[in-house]
């Protein structure tokens, strides 16, 4: 069986992956830690991708799910525990003794069942039928289904730490409600106490007055403490920084968003400035290991005018990170070894990346040399291998001309 598993992935890749947790959703025996697990090892040796076998897996899942939950409200109680107990259902795995402890798990626990359910080898199949069976509403079967299916990738996938960004108090957000965020921050906990990972939530702040009004409900209405949250984009403006600072001050990490023109965004907006910001948190005696500087990596960037009208798509440079450090340095007196935490040990520490952050022994060669006057970047290791020297690239991409 799990030869013939990895030889399905092997050959067709997301659209096999997407295959085998269906059948494994309406099938049990097709194991899907099997699946998952080598779908994580195809991330490394491929050109699979981490996020393409979380959204086809995922998918799939939800698929199945709703394939079974469709059976139980069209066939109704005694017609589908007939079938459910029948020849057909022992020949495709299915137990009798495992099927009537999962009608009865749903009948003791209601629609929970269907969350917690999701974690357990047969029940997450089966429970999808008594759900259906009891008329559950399909948009919160949904978000149980699809919720429970991200705690176990999270907890299958060896790449995947965290869940995010999860925008809020933002036009750009899918607006979840209480609940729903407190249920996702509830899945990261567990799935990362379960594998060892971070199990961070990552949260994308709007500018909405709203500001964190979630995140504080959370850690304040349920046992869920602030160090789960990873609050980005927190010097958006001065309102929301102002209440990101007493997050930091209840024991949560923020994160600045650094900026390639760091004149431009503080002239047109409120926005704060990094440098100025680390120094306030700073100055009320908050810890140096609670804040982190972050970048859009490269990645896209999008542009509105004051009235929130679409403008356009800019590109996030990730160079703006030595640039918000040198600033710290050379403007705020921010020693650099504290300056420096923002990029190199906070986040390590706090995404739990055993290897990175530090110069030690047995921890990735990652170094960045500057020069001792002017900050400048002089060279770059990463790995042990030097990709810039002198100021100079040394390596290029597939794309990019030496």
């Amino acid at each position: 069986m799990q030869e013939l598993v990895q030889n399905i992935m092997n050959q067709f890749g997301y659209p096999g992956i997407g295959l085998l947790i269906l059948l494994e959703t309406i099938f049990p025996p097709i194991p899907s830690e099997v699946i998952l697990t080598f779908g994580g090892f195809l991330t490394t040796c491929t050109r699979l991708t981490v996020i393409g076998v979380i959204v086809s897996s995922t998918a799939a899942s939800l698929a199945g799910a709703w394939l079974l939950y469709g059976l139980g409200r069209l066939f109704g109680p005694a017609r589908m525990q007939r079938l459910v107990s029948g020849k057909l259902a022992k020949r495709l795995g299915f137990q009798e003794k495992e099927v009537g402890d999962t009608f009865s798990r749903f009948e003791k626990r209601g629609e929970k069942a269907v969350f917690f359910g999701r974690c357990i080898p047969i029940v997450r199949s089966l429970i999808s039928i008594p759900a259906g069976m009891a008329g559950m509403k399909a948009g919160r079967f949904t978000v149980y289904t699809l919720t429970g299916s991200l705690m176990k990738d999270i907890m299958m996938l060896d790449k995947v730490i965290g869940v995010g960004e999860i925008a809020i108090s933002d036009h750009r957000s899918s607006q979840p409600t209480f609940e729903e965020f407190a249920r996702i921050a509830s899945d990261a906990r567990v799935a990362g106490m379960l594998s060892g990972k971070a199990g961070i939530v990552n949260v994308h702040l709007g500018d909405s007055p709203r500001k964190i009004d979630l995140i504080q409900r959370v850690i304040h209405e349920t046992e869920i403490p602030a160090s789960q949250f990873l609050p980005t984009h927190v010097n958006r403006n001065a309102d929301l920084f102002q209440a990101c600072l007493e997050f930091a001050k209840e024991g949560g990490t923020i994160d600045f968003t650094g900026n390639e023109d760091i004149d431009y965004w503080e002239t047109v907006s409120d926005e704060i400035r990094v440098c100025k910001g680390i120094r306030r948190l700073l100055d009320l005696g908050i810890s140096s290991d609670r804040f982190t500087i972050s970048s859009d990596g490269q990645g896209s960037l999008p542009i509105f005018d004051e009235k929130g009208q679409y403008q356009g798509i800019g590109i996030g440079k990730a160079s703006c990170l030595l640039k918000e450090i040198r600033e710290c340095v050379q403007q705020e007196g921010i020693p650099l070894e504290i300056a420096i935490k923002g990029i190199t040990s906070n986040p390590a520490s706090i995404l739990k990346l055993s290897s990175k952050g530090r110069l030690r022994a047995g921890f990735d060669a990652d170094i960045c040399l500057l020069d001792e006057s002017t900050l400048a970047l002089h060279t770059v290791i990463a790995k042990g291998r030097i990709m810039v020297s002198g100021g100079k690239q040394q390596v290029f991409g597939t794309f990019e001309r030496s």
